[in-house]
């Protein structure tokens, strides 16, 4: 089955739209439109929607590793099933939630280039302390805990001197976790401190996935001119299902 970044890309050449048309229709950035048709994420369900309407054709949203989630609206229940029957349905609940929990949700954190200086995180100084986000939380048993898969990359074509890079945050210990306020730092090459604190109003304004589930994931990705920074740094707060408070920290170098 095709992933959905090949549906998107094929749907939309089909409908004759280019990416910044197809951005403008979406009300999202030509980039992220790039992302989803490269495979780096996919956007949430009502967004898959969305784009199935302006472009004619019906998207199934897929993520790697996981199977094909089609857009279809959840049958009514019924009080009495044959075991088989609800068995089934048992299982299509826990594909949703495994892939709603895994799907990869983006916000380019652009505004951090807007930003005047700010006071950098707890822990962090005045200037960027990277052993601070070098911190390691331990690892506790019937505790979450959050690992991190850091990567950063370099747009090419139209955005060749645009680099990105991406905190991506998986729970290990299979007890959900729920974020309350994440803090970004970005060091410039001038010595400058960049930082903003996102809230949890914040994450959901930008469509990013706060509740962890267990074995689940979430991801925070950005962007700004090539060149221009050094290294970042996130601390992510939350509270796990089992109501303890705790924070996670990673350390990325552009």
């Amino acid at each position: 089955m095709q992933t959905f970044g090949e549906q998107l890309t094929a749907a939309r050449k089909a409908k004759g739209m280019t990416q910044d048309a197809l951005a403008k229709a979406a009300a999202v950035t030509r980039q992220t439109i790039s992302s989803w048709e490269r495979g780096r994420t996919i956007p949430d369900i009502d967004t898959v929607r969305r784009l199935s309407d302006i472009l004619g054709a019906d998207l199934i949203q897929v993520d790697e590793g996981q199977s094909a989630a089609p857009i279809v609206e959840a049958a009514p229940e019924v009080e009495e099933q044959t075991a088989p029957a609800a068995a089934g349905r048992r299982q299509i609940k826990k594909r949703w939630m495994i892939a709603g929990a895994a799907a990869l949700v983006c916000v380019v954190l652009l505004v951090f280039l807007l930003f005047p200086r700010k006071s950098a995180p707890a822990g962090g100084g005045d200037g960027f302390n990277a052993e601070y986000y070098q911190q390691e939380t331990p690892n506790e048993a019937g505790k979450a805990y959050i690992a991190f898969d850091n990567r950063i990359w370099d747009e090419t074509g139209d955005n060749s001197v645009y680099q990105c890079y991406e905190f991506k945050m998986f729970e290990k210990n299979g007890v959900a976790f729920t974020i309350t306020h994440v803090e970004v730092e970005l060091l410039g090459k001038s010595g400058a401190v960049r930082s903003a604190t996102l809230n949890a109003s914040d994450l959901q304004a930008n469509s990013i996935n706060g509740d962890i589930a267990p074995y689940g994931s979430t991801t925070i990705t950005g962007g700004f001119p090539k060149g221009e920074f050094l290294r970042g740094g996130i601390a992510v707060y939350g509270n796990d299902a089992n109501g303890a408070p705790l924070t996670f920290y990673s350390l990325i170098e552009f």
